[in-house]
């Protein structure tokens, strides 16, 4: 095992991974759970609020990155947004109003966009010409998030969902207290040329992928909004809800650490169309399966299609869109889709969740996803001449 990278212990690296995935590992599972359950709010109510989310999601990645540009006190940024994270989620531990809800889970996304994105620059910064290294920093994040479902689905079965907020604040504390462990490095800047990014948006291929991320993100909701509730109200223990989301997790985990070897087989056109299509059938699984636990943890599995695969080449395809000097906005750009898509996708799925049904919902998702494969197919042409590097341990 690697003991420091570019004089950096490995494990305070690791530690903020590990403790703020852990954070979205109790959020993403069984926030929506604990609104519906601790709360009484309808669905109508718990899709406006994570619609609420995709204003501050707009905003503040414009906001945290023109401040960290300009200072260069990037690991300053994350520093106050774990800490501000801490607050607020103290905050919802005792607050039950709607309005009070929406108002403190406002302000815990807007910090929140200090805290990962930023963190990544830093991570990044450390590993300099080690960069290989970041796949087993990263990994503790993927662990995180599935201690923390696995850990909570066993804790709920016997203590109440009412823990939840004050939960996530203890995570949050860990979180900012890791990044105290982390030493400050200068970030450098990076000038580019103005107005260039414009003339890649107007690019037909570029709108068809770019298309095709919103919708897939679109499609993703009822499964981000609602699939604990949909569990739950299908009698799942939260155990058995806290184990399928970490398998799905797991899949991702394993994508990832493959996925060099099926894009350097299949090529980057190939497995995103092939991923999207297992897309589809993972929500009509979902959808019509809810009652068959083989099918539910197929399903799960495929999250290794739906999100690893499709994240690993867009990540790819940015790069080969946009070029290394635009490479930062067009991340920038991919990131607002994909919270303005799940923003967008949560506030429809929760006013029609209750008089369509599930079901329903989950095969319009369904049907979205297809209208993704469809933009891809017509749109993305990767040149054979862009290839994909296999990275090489250093």
């Amino acid at each position: 095992m690697v003991t420091a990278i570019n004089q950096v212990p490995y494990w305070r690296l690791s530690a903020f991974y590990l403790s703020y995935l852990g954070l979205l590992g109790g959020f993403i599972p069984y926030w929506n759970l604990y609104l519906a359950r601790e709360l009484h709010f309808s669905p109508l109510l718990i899709g406006q609020l994570m619609a609420l989310t995709m204003f501050p999601r707009l905003l503040a990645p414009c906001f945290w990155g023109r401040i960290a540009d300009r200072s260069g006190r990037v690991l300053t940024l994350v520093r106050v947004g774990a800490f501000m994270l801490t607050l607020f989620w103290l905050a919802l531990s005792f607050t039950h109003s709607f309005r009070m809800v929406a108002i403190l889970l406002l302000g815990c996304t807007f910090f929140q966009n200090a805290v990962m994105a930023q963190f990544e620059v830093v991570t990044l910064t450390h590993l300099g010409k080690q960069c290989a290294y970041y796949g087993r920093v990263r990994l503790w994040g993927s662990l995180g998030f599935m201690a923390m479902v696995m850990g909570l689905g066993l804790l709920f079965d016997r203590l109440s969902l009412r823990w939840l907020p004050l939960i996530l604040a203890t995570a949050a504390l860990a979180t900012w207290l890791a990044s105290l462990c982390v030493p400050d490095t200068p970030v450098k800047q990076v000038v580019t040329s103005k107005g260039t990014i414009w003339h890649k948006l107007r690019r037909p291929e570029v709108v068809g992928f770019l298309g095709a991320v919103f919708l897939l993100q679109v499609a993703h909701a009822p499964y981000y909004a609602f699939y604990s509730v949909y569990l739950a109200s299908s009698h799942y223990s939260h155990q058995a809800i806290g184990a399928l989301w970490a398998l799905g997790i797991a899949a991702e985990v394993l994508a990832f650490t493959q996925m060099h070897r099926l894009l350097g087989c299949w090529g980057l056109r190939k497995v995103l169309l092939g991923a999207l299509l297992l897309a589809a059938v993972r929500w009509w699984g979902i959808g019509y399966g809810v009652n068959d636990l083989t099918v539910l943890i197929t399903m799960q599995l495929l999250h290794a299609a739906s999100f690893a695969a499709v994240h690993a080449v867009s990540v790819q395809l940015i790069t080969h869109y946009f070029g290394e000097n635009l490479r930062g906005q067009g991340q920038a750009i991919y990131g607002l889709l994909w919270g303005l898509g799940t923003s967008l996708g949560a506030w429809v799925t929760g006013s029609v969740w209750n008089s369509l049904g599930p079901s329903v919902v989950f095969g319009a998702a369904t049907a979205i996803t297809l209208m993704s494969w469809v933009c891809v197919y017509r749109a993305v042409q990767v040149p054979s001449t862009f290839n994909i590097p296999e990275a090489k341990p250093a």
